[in-house]
């Protein structure tokens, strides 16, 4: 068998070869003028650009919040202003984060863009604590509009803002000190809000009526700017401390001028005209809160007590009811049942229920004395109810408080007790 010899391939030749190829063809290519199209045949693939993060930094959600406060829709701006809250801390972390990845990257320039976003987003977010907490406060919720404020602060503790709504909220929880040193903080901070003095103002005079400081400090506020509807009311309640009804009502109803759809202003204005006499003006203005601020118990309250007095009993009844639907945790309006029921409808059942409810509400809330002439009348309630066992109990308690106070009131009611102790003797 004969083999045919293999040719030997050059090896160097074709190397030499393909490099050749090669060199010529980076020559020709460039020049060639390729179709548009080609470039995006599929065998081609293209890098997918990385789109730019749209980071809500809550601006819109503010001004939704903001004008639902001016519309008085107080309970869905307290919402609104939670929600903005938490955009804007989101998107401080966000912005936050992008800063320092643009600085790792050396694009400073940029970074530093985005850390002023971060900065203006958790201010934003101060705002929206800050205006929940004045809600909140004429809510009086106050443990919550305190945390919130003090949330504010940890923001920005330079807001003077913050620390003047949180000396409303200190104040509406009754620790005027502390109402005191927030707002006296706001006015340091910045002498140019009215808040900072009209809250400083009532204050002062919740704690020591008929100081000369009370209507300096608010005369002080509306000095520094006419147009605070807060400056207003407060100069309003500093008078009604004073016992100038007149002037107070004036005040008030500048106030309900300034903001014509907060409730709390007609409320006032409704408080001061009835001490005057004014029952159809009080009763207009009461009204006026009810339909502005539906969810606030206290409207209905206020308006239930003008019916009330007018002995137009079966209103009266009605919005007390209503008050209680509203809130069913507002003490008074349970305790303004008890006093139609026993007083006008003689339905002594009704009436010791009310009473209960408003004691078990409210005993840590209420004046002594009030907490007394309920004790008082419940005690009478159940003495009608042939419950003396109930009764007595109730009377001694009420004596228990008065010891403790005295003026006429507290000698009218320890009377009442007394006669109650005695009309039990013998007795169930």
């Amino acid at each position: 068998m004969t083999f045919r010899r293999r040719r030997r391939i050059n090896w160097v030749s074709v190397i030499s070869l393909i490099i050749g190829v090669i060199g010529i063809g980076s020559l020709i290519i460039p020049r060639i003028s390729l179709p548009k199209t080609f470039n995006r045949l599929s065998f081609f693939p293209q890098p997918t650009p990385s789109a730019t993060p749209t980071i809500d930094d809550g601006a819109a959600a503010l001004t939704k919040a903001n004008a639902l406060f001016d519309d008085g829709k107080l309970d869905q701006a307290v919402d609104q202003y939670a929600l903005v809250a938490a955009i804007a801390e989101r998107a401080q972390a966000d912005f936050s984060y992008i800063a320092d990845k643009l600085d790792a990257a050396g694009n400073t320039e940029e970074a530093a863009a985005r850390r002023t976003d971060a900065q203006n987003a958790i201010l934003r977010a101060g705002s929206a604590y800050t205006r929940a907490c004045n809600i909140l406060a004429m809510r009086q919720k106050t443990d919550d509009a305190i945390a919130r404020c003090n949330r504010a602060i940890e923001i920005n503790n330079r807001s003077a803002e913050a620390y003047a709504y949180l000396a409303l909220a200190y104040d509406r929880a009754d620790d005027y000190d502390k109402a005191i040193a927030a707002a006296q903080r706001a006015v340091d901070l910045d002498p140019t809000l009215a808040e900072g003095y009209a809250f400083l103002a009532e204050a002062y005079a919740d704690k020591s009526p008929f100081e000369k400081r009370n209507m300096q400090t608010a005369l002080k506020a509306v000095e520094v700017n006419n147009k605070s509807a807060f400056a207003h009311r407060n100069l309003g309640w500093v008078y009604e401390t004073e016992g100038n009804y007149q002037q107070a009502a004036l005040s008030h109803k500048r106030a309900t001028e300034l903001m014509p759809n907060l409730s709390y202003f007609y409320i006032d204005l409704c408080r001061a005209r009835k001490v005057l006499g004014q029952t159809a003006e009080a009763t207009t203005a009461c009204q006026k809160a009810t339909e502005l601020d539906p969810q606030n118990a206290e409207t209905y309250d206020r308006l239930g007590q003008l019916y009330y007095d007018t002995f137009d009993n079966q209103k009266a009844l009605v919005q007390f009811q209503k008050a209680t639907e509203v809130d069913p945790s507002y003490a008074s309006a349970y305790a303004h049942l008890g006093w139609v029921y026993y007083f006008r409808m003689y339905t002594w059942e009704k009436a010791a229920a009310a009473f209960e409810k408003a004691l078990e509400l409210g005993t840590n809330k209420m004046r002594p004395s009030l907490v007394a002439e309920l004790q008082t009348e419940l005690g009478w309630s159940y003495y009608r109810l042939g419950r003396c066992a109930d009764a007595r109990p109730m009377f001694d308690r009420a004596l228990g408080l008065l010891s403790k106070f005295s003026g006429s009131s507290a000698a009218t009611i320890s009377q009442q007790a007394n006669e109650g102790i005695k009309a039990c003797e013998g007795k169930k």
